[in-house]
C-alpha cells in the first residue's frame, strides 16, 4: 500500500460508505496483529524488496563498496506496527531504562550522548569502548526477539502472537532466490523493540559487571556503549559478544570496534600484550594512525551524531559537519538563481 492511500485512514468522513470502509481497514488491521490472519498472507506480507545501503559512499570502481542488506517491506504493515508499539513506550521504557534508551524514552539519543561524555569527565581514568555488531538487525535471531516478547510484562507480550506469525515464514526477497529466514524487516517499528528486549538480559549482566568498578552500560539499538576501566571493560565486551552470539547470533565486529581514552598508550600497550584484544583499536580521526595518536592529536567518537574526545577531534568533526551543511545551502541557492528558473519552478512546487 502506498503512502497516499494511508493518509485518508486518518481522516473522518461523513459519507457512511468511506466510514465503513475504514472501520474495515481498522478490523482487518487488527486480525493482522492478534496473529488471526491465514498463513499465507503473512507469507506474502513477510516478502520484501533488498535494497543495497552504501554505508561509505565511495565513487571508487576498484574498491568493495562497504553494503548493508535493506529489507523494505509494506507501508500499510509499518503503520499497523507503529500504531501498536507506540502505544506500549512506557512499558518498553520501564523494562529498557537506564540501560537502553532506543524504545519508549523520550530523547533518548540526547541523554546517551549527555550522560557518556559526563561519566568520562567525572572518571578521566576510564575509557569507553563502542562496539560493532555485523549488520545486526537483518541477522538478528527471530527465536531469540519471539522469546524475549513471551517472556516480558503483560502489554509487550501482546505483540507475541503478530511476532510469531510475521517472523515464521521463510520470507521471499524480490530479485534474489534465497529466503529470509532471520533478522527483521526495515521500517517494521515491532522489530526494534523485539531487538532491544531480547539482548537486554545480556545487557543487564554486562552492566552489572562494569558497575562493581563504577562503570556502565549505555546503549541505543545496537549501538552498545561500555564505560569503565579498561581491563574491566575488555573482558566484559568480550563476554558479552559470546553471549550475544550464542543466543542472538550477533557477532562483533572488532575491527570497528573502538576505544576511547586519555592514555592512548596505556590502551595501545594492553590491547599487545593480550591477543584476545588484539583488532580493537583507539578511536580517533580519519585522517589520524590508531597505532601512534595521542591525547590531544584527534582522539575521539561520535555519540548519537555528538563528537565525544579531545578538543582537535570535536573540532574537525564540526567543522565537516558545518562543510556538509554549507555545500547543501550552496547546491540550494545556485538551484534558486533565476539563470535555473526550471529548478526554481520546482522548489516552488514541491
Amino acid at each position: 500500500m502506498r503512502n497516499e492511500y494511508l493518509a485518508a485512514l486518518t481522516m473522518s468522513f461523513e459519507n457512511n460508505k468511506a466510514r465503513k470502509a475504514v472501520e474495515a481497514h481498522e478490523f482487518f488491521a487488527d486480525l493482522c496483529l492478534n496473529g488471526k490472519l491465514p498463513d499465507w498472507y503473512y507469507h506474502a506480507d513477510a516478502a520484501v524488496v533488498v535494497l543495497p545501503l552504501s554505508k561509505n559512499h565511495t565513487t571508487e570502481i576498484e574498491k568493495n563498496p562497504d553494503l548493508r542488506p535493506i529489507g523494505m517491506g509494506n507501508c500499510d504493515r509499518r503503520a499497523w506496527t507503529a500504531a501498536a508499539v507506540r502505544e506500549r513506550a512506557e512499558l518498553a521504557e520501564q523494562i529498557l531504562m537506564p540501560i537502553q534508551v532506543a524504545c519508549g524514552v523520550k530523547a533518548g539519543g540526547q541523554l546517551l550522548s549527555t550522560a557518556v561524555p559526563a561519566h568520562l569527565e567525572l572518571f578521566p581514568d576510564h575509557v569507553l569502548m563502542s562496539t560493532d555488531f555485523a549488520n545486526a538487525f537483518p541477522t538478528m535471531a527471530r527465536a531469540a526477539m519471539l522469546k524475549g516478547l513471551v517472556e516480558a510484562p503483560n502489554g509487550i507480550r501482546d505483540l507475541s502472537p503478530y511476532a510469531h506469525a510475521s517472523f515464521s515464514p521463510h520470507a521471499t526477497a524480490k530479485g534474489f532466490s534465497f529466503k529470509i529466514v532471520e533478522g527483521g524487516q526495515q521500517g517494521d517499528p515491532i522489530v526494534p523493540l523485539a531487538y532491544c528486549i531480547a539482548i537486554h538480559p545480556d545487557l543487564v549482566w554486562a552492566d552489572e559487571q562494569l558497575r562493581k568498578v563504577g562503570g556502565c552500560v549505555k546503549a541505543q539499538m545496537d549501538d552498545i556503549n561500555l564505560l569503565g576501566p579498561l581491563k574491566e571493560v575488555l573482558r566484559v565486551a568480550v563476554e558479552l559478544a559470546e553471549r550475544l552470539k550464542q543466543r542472538c547470533n550477533q557477532h562483533l565486529n572488532a575491527s570497528k570496534c573502538k576505544i576511547l581514552g586519555r592514555d592512548t598508550n596505556g590502551i595501545r600497550a594492553f590491547l599487545a600484550a593480550n591477543t584476545a584484544y588484539s583488532e580493537f583499536k583507539v578511536a580517533c580521526t580519519p585522517g589520524s594512525n590508531p597505532l601512534t595518536v595521542q591525547w590531544g592529536e584527534g582522539v575521539g567518537t561520535t555519540i548519537n551524531g555528538t563528537p565525544v574526545g579531545d578538543a582537535k577531534f570535536i573540532d574537525a568533526h564540526i567543522a565537516k559537519v558545518c562543510e556538509a551543511a554549507e555545500a547543501k545551502i550552496e547546491k540550494i541557492t545556485h538551484q534558486l538563481r533565476d539563470s535555473n528558473t526550471q529548478a526554481l519552478g520546482a522548489i516552488g512546487a514541491y
